[in-house]
């Protein structure tokens, strides 16, 4: 066992089988497939053995396809990000088949995630929510997730605040969330702030600073963001638009995004993309062989 994962490995119809179990659940399978895959090429070569294909398991809707892992590579650095699955009849992600992990939530992690979204339901259909700051909002979230069992402490008594926030602006406020399962072990940190427009991209990017660096000093896996987007109904598309490419873009100071993928969250049919939407993002520090950080974004409208 090592880097968070677990391994057993077989020899099978003159194959060699090897089964990968993640143990930590910062953990990337992907990053441990390239350390096995390295070891095995290092074995390789000092016993001056031929190196036959290598494949991956792609394993999704109960349905298995295998993929051979030098192509996968190889695709990778020409640009290709996707390849078609026979088995699933569909385009898959490459990076999805190297690290299966990644868009995928763990049930106590969607079980937080389904309070927080709805939540954000009952803020955006009781207009007397919407007169609420920032601080007030973030408390209303605090009340639901300690309804749910859950313990939650404010953040600023524990974390390093933003010194660079306007007080002056009566909705930005600095009530962040410890979330924790237990009371003597933080899980994860929320931070809430209200977004009026596309430009406003500045002050989201020191919000999630300050939630990647200044409040997780723990480096906790995974981290939440909810963006109170105050705005009319016709303007949330596009706002939402702008900010899903600056989500994409975005790479503060010391960490790189590694990937973005949409959160499937619409509970209702009826314009899921005038209510809210989320995205799934894993951060790494650069430099760093440690786990990569995921962030949890939801953006909800917030006006009419």
């Amino acid at each position: 066992t090592t880097m968070g994962c677990s391994s057993v490995v077989c020899i099978e119809d003159q194959s060699l089988r090897i089964l990968v179990r993640q143990e930590d659940d910062r953990a990337s399978i992907g990053l441990y497939l390239e350390h096995i895959i390295k070891e095995l090429d290092d074995i390789n070569a000092i016993l001056n053995a031929e190196v036959l294909t290598r494949w991956l398991a792609y394993r999704a809707d109960n349905k298995v396809q295998f993929f051979e892992y030098d192509m996968l590579m190889e695709g990778l650095e020409r640009g290709q990000k996707q390849v078609y699955s026979r088995k699933h009849e569909c385009m898959v992600e490459v990076t999805d088949i190297l690290n299966p992990r990644i868009g995928s939530l763990n049930p106590d992690r969607k079980a937080l995630i389904d309070v927080l979204i709805r939540a954000c339901e009952n803020i955006q259909a009781n207009k007397n929510y919407w007169l609420f700051d920032e601080n007030g909002l973030n408390s209303y979230i605090r009340e639901i997730l300690r309804a749910k069992d859950y313990v939650v402490h404010d953040q600023t008594l524990t974390g390093i605040g933003d010194s660079t926030n306007d007080k002056t602006k009566s909705r930005d406020g600095e009530l962040d969330l410890d979330i924790r399962k237990t009371v003597d072990r933080r899980w994860t940190v929320f931070e809430g702030l209200w977004i009026r427009k596309s430009a406003e991209k500045s002050k989201w990017d020191r919000h999630l600073n300050k939630l990647l660096v200044n409040y997780n000093p723990l480096g906790l896996p995974f981290l939440i963001q909810v963006c109170y987007v105050e705005c009319e109904r016709t303007k949330f598309i596009n706002i939402q638009a702008s900010l899903e490419e600056h989500l994409n873009e975005y790479a503060p100071e010391n960490y790189q995004l590694v990937k973005t993928m949409p959160l499937c969250i619409a509970a209702k049919e009826q314009e899921p993309n005038q209510f809210f939407f989320g995205a799934q993002c894993r951060y790494k520090l650069e430099g760093s062989t440690g786990f990569p950080i995921t962030v949890y974004h939801l953006f909800v409208r917030v006006g009419d």
